[in-house]
């Protein structure tokens, strides 16, 4: 007998004195446990409440024979938790020395057979579930083993679980901003905290707790005057002194259930000060961090974590433009002075609250006004002027008008919004700016051209300024009529006019000498040759019109003299006389056929006139 283990056994047969010995063993079998993690599922109705499911099999069925066993449970919980109950297959279990005795009698189990049971513990966690060791740590997570008892064998096997919290989160937005009459701005935010209801995102439909605070975080030189909130079930506070403590707690341990929406309103009112604007720390920062603009953040703490929502509106200022749209000279030598006052708001979301002015301070000398100023809307929306005309200035001021002395009409335009305001101004000098052109063309062999006989013509274009000041971006245009095109070729002078953009049909040329200033008094001549192709024809007897060809020039400036920004020039066209064919007759009988030619018609004509004669008479007998 070789092997004395197990339980083994051996049967001896002897024959004429030889023994024959024939072993039979067959090891001890014992079943097996298994312990596994089911669940841990919060308690909708008690935050930081759980039930922790575990499943414990006995499993018999690599074995035939039949086992007793005992089973105890004994839970190996993190610290932070406590244990509040214990239930074996939903009946009410005591836990003695940190064990549970799920089969304290030994049971027996078949061969080929399992045994299961669900061990559930109602445990408390002191803090929010992210906050507990986890599984992967030693002694970490909601650990529990299981110890399987048969004869002296014993079997243990453990199982554990992370509980994961169903946390709300929480948005903030701003709902308006308005600014009031008296200048000042109120701003409405609003929070909310939302509990998922359950679902795939909530399965166990677990409610939860929350703290939840405000913080103003407007920018240097917004003053905050008032704060207030308002939350769910009437609830309500104020800020003490926003300025001082810009803090304010709306919740503590808030309780909110699964699928519910807990909203808080925030509101505000401050002003805007001339600091905030020149500083721009009345502008919301790009990433919403740091103070500015009417930021404002809600710190919603859940699991011993703060998380952040912030919301941020910017005021909206208007700004004031000033500008001379004209100043024209009249037949009477008066001048009518137009100027141009804007206010805008550069905000597409928000409006605003503005007071807009405009100031002549004086009239320099030797410039009298005749009757009032005058102010209209202008565009639909704009509001009719408080004040619809009213007296210059009757000082006489020192002022520069584009940086130079003369003769000035100073105007002042300025926006208030509150304790911001702007201002802008802009000069109407008299006779001050005059660009003109005079356009010829040079003689031609008869001063006149033929249709489609490919001549040319060549232009002079004469540009002065007749103005008392410098002027920039001297731009002339000529678009050539039909049948006239431009050779590109022949375009001076290079090195003072930039010829970019001119076609075969238009010209196009901008002054590019002395660095683009065309000076007071200063001429220029732009030459080019075109050439005549096929002209149309029109009027009676289909003859050929003039050419008629218009030059304009523009600047930078008002101009005060509109008369002379154009000129147009005539080239006369030569309506040809058709040649009668060569018939290889002499004159005098060519002259002889024409009168016998003109004889005939002449009798023709005579009696057509008898016939018709003739049949009149009839018709009235």
């Amino acid at each position: 007998m070789k092997n004395l283990g197990a339980f083994n056994n051996a049967a001896g047969l002897t024959v004429k004195g030889e023994k024959t010995e024939v072993p039979a063993c067959e090891p001890p079998t014992t079943p097996k446990i298994v312990k596994t993690a089911i669940s841990a599922i919060p308690n909708v109705l008690v935050p930081n409440e759980w039930k922790v499911s575990y499943k414990l099999t006995v499993d018999n069925t690599a074995n035939t024979t039949t086992n007793f066993y005992t089973l105890v449970d004994q839970p190996k919980f993190t610290t932070g938790t406590s244990i509040l109950s214990a239930s074996v297959d939903g009946a009410l279990a005591t836990l003695t020395a940190g064990k549970v005795t799920v089969v304290g009698t030994p049971a027996e189990i078949a061969g080929d057979t399992t045994h299961e049971y669900t061990v559930v513990f109602t445990v408390k966690i002191a803090a929010e579930a992210t906050t507990l060791a986890k599984c992967a740590v030693t002694d970490g997570g909601l650990n529990n083993q299981a110890v399987l008892t048969v004869g002296q064998d014993t079997k243990t096997s453990e199982a554990c679980l992370d509980p994961q919290d169903v946390l709300p989160t929480h948005t903030k937005t701003v709902v308006s901003t308005i600014q009031k009459t008296d200048g000042t701005w109120d701003v409405v935010y609003e929070v909310k905290v939302v509990q998922p209801a359950k679902g795939d995102f909530n399965p166990g439909g677990a409610s939860a707790n929350y703290d939840l605070t405000d913080t103003l975080k407007f920018g240097a030189g917004i003053t905050v005057n008032s704060a207030s909130w308002a939350g769910p079930a009437g609830a309500k506070g104020s800020w003490a002194d926003p300025m001082k403590d810009a803090k304010a707690v709306m919740a503590t341990k808030a309780v909110i259930a699964a699928g519910v929406t807990d909203t808080y309103t925030v509101s505000v009112n401050a002003n805007l000060t001339q600091k905030a604007v020149d500083s721009g720390s009345m502008t919301c920062n790009p990433d919403q961090s740091t103070p500015g603009g009417f930021l404002n953040a809600a710190v919603l703490t859940v699991a011993g974590k703060d998380l952040t929502a912030v919301a941020c509106s910017e005021p909206a200022i208007p700004v004031v433009g000033k500008k001379l749209l004209s100043s024209n000279r009249n037949a009477d030598g008066t001048w009518n002075v137009t100027f141009l006052l804007e206010a805008k708001n550069p905000s597409a979301t928000t409006a605003a609250q503005f007071v807009l002015t405009d100031t002549t301070p004086g009239l320099s000398a030797g410039v009298q006004a005749k009757g009032d100023w005058t102010a209209v809307a202008v565009g639909a929306g704009t509001p009719v002027p408080t004040t619809a005309s009213w007296a210059p200035g009757t000082t006489a001021p020192v002022e520069k008008c584009h940086g130079v002395d003369g003769t000035s009409i100073l105007n002042k335009g300025e926006v208030t919004s509150g304790e911001f305001t702007s201002s802008a101004q802009d000069c109407g000098l008299v006779d001050a700016y005059g660009m003109g052109i005079v356009k010829t063309h040079q003689p031609i062999a008869g001063d006149a051209v033929e249709s489609g006989k490919g001549q040319l013509i060549n232009f002079r274009l004469l540009v002065t300024n007749h103005g008392k000041y410098d002027t920039r971006e001297v731009l002339v245009k000529d678009p050539m009529p039909e049948g006239l095109s431009i050779n590109a070729d022949s375009l001076q002078p290079t090195k003072d006019w930039d010829f970019t953009g001119t076609t075969a049909t238009v010209l196009h040329a901008k002054y590019i000498g002395n660095e683009g200033v065309f000076a007071a008094g200063m001429e220029s001549v732009i030459t080019l040759a075109t050439t005549v192709g096929e002209l149309p024809r029109t009027g009676a007897g289909n003859t050929y019109p003039d050419i008629v060809n218009t030059a304009c020039v523009t600047h930078n400036k008002p101009d005060d003299r509109a008369e002379n920004d154009c000129s147009t020039d005539k080239v006369p066209v030569t309506t040809p006389t058709p040649k009668l064919p060569n018939t290889g007759m002499n004159s005098g009988a060519l002259m002889g056929m024409g009168g016998i030619l003109a004889l005939l018609g002449g009798l023709l004509i005579f009696s057509a006139y008898k016939r018709r004669k003739e049949q009149d008479e009839l018709a009235r007998n």
